[in-house]
C-alpha cells in the first residue's frame, strides 16, 4: 500500500479473521495481521466462518468489539452466515455487523439452502441494516461455466493445431528473456 502512494484514508481494508481455531485469540491474530499489512486500523473485519460454537463466535465477537471501541477497526462484519446465525449473533453483538459476504448464485440468491424463499436472506437483510456482498456468483451460474469451458477448450485445440504447424513450418518463437526475470 505504500508503494501505491494512495492515502491510507482512501483506501478500503477489508480482512477476517479466518480460522475458527484462533476465535479465542482474536485480539493477537488481529495484531499480527496489522503488522503484516503495514497499517494501524482494519476498515471492515469480518468473521470468515461461524465457527463450531457460539462461545467461539461470542469470544471472537467481543474481542472485535473492543478493537471497534478503540478506533482500530471501523466496521465489523460476518461471512458465511445464514439468518438463524445472524440472528444469534444479533442476541449478543453489542455493535451489531455492517456486513456479511456469503457465496451468492445468481440462480438461488438467498443463498445457504433458502431455496424455497429464494429473496428471503437478502430482504432480511434489508430489514436488518446488513449490507450483502457476494462471492462466486457468477462461477456458480452453470452457462458462464459451459462458455468458459468452451473457451478453455477452443484455446486448447488452437494451441494442439499451430504449434505444430508452426514448427513444421520454421516460424521463429521471440522469448523475452527479460520478461521471465
Amino acid at each position: 500500500m505504500a508503494d501505491s502512494r494512495v492515502p491510507r484514508g482512501e483506501i478500503c481494508l477489508v480482512t477476517k479473521l479466518s480460522n475458527p481455531g484462533e476465535y479465542r485469540s482474536a485480539r493477537q491474530r488481529f495484531e499480527q495481521q496489522l503488522q503484516t499489512l503495514g497499517v494501524d486500523y482494519i476498515d471492515v473485519y469480518m468473521l470468515h466462518s461461524p465457527g463450531s460454537s457460539m462461545e467461539e463466535r461470542q469470544a471472537a465477537w467481543r474481542q472485535m468489539e473492543e478493537l471497534y471501541d478503540e478506533g482500530r477497526i471501523k466496521a465489523l462484519g460476518v461471512s458465511n452466515f445464514d439468518i438463524p446465525l445472524l440472528q444469534e449473533l444479533l442476541g449478543f453483538a453489542r455493535v451489531r455487523p455492517v456486513y456479511l459476504q456469503n457465496k451468492y448464485s445468481i440462480y438461488e440468491p438467498g443463498g445457504h439452502g433458502e431455496v424455497s424463499q429464494p429473496d428471503s436472506l437478502m430482504e432480511w437483510l434489508a430489514k436488518e441494516g446488513i449490507v450483502m456482498t457476494g462471492y462466486s456468483f457468477l462461477l456458480s451460474a452453470p452457462m458462464v461455466m459451459f462458455y468458459v469451458l468452451k473457451i478453455l477448450c477452443l484455446f486448447t485445440v488452437c494451441c494442439y493445431i499451430f504449434h505444430p504447424w508452426r514448427t513444421s513450418n520454421h516460424v521463429p518463437t521471440h522469448e523475452n528473456k527479460a520478461k521471465h526475470s
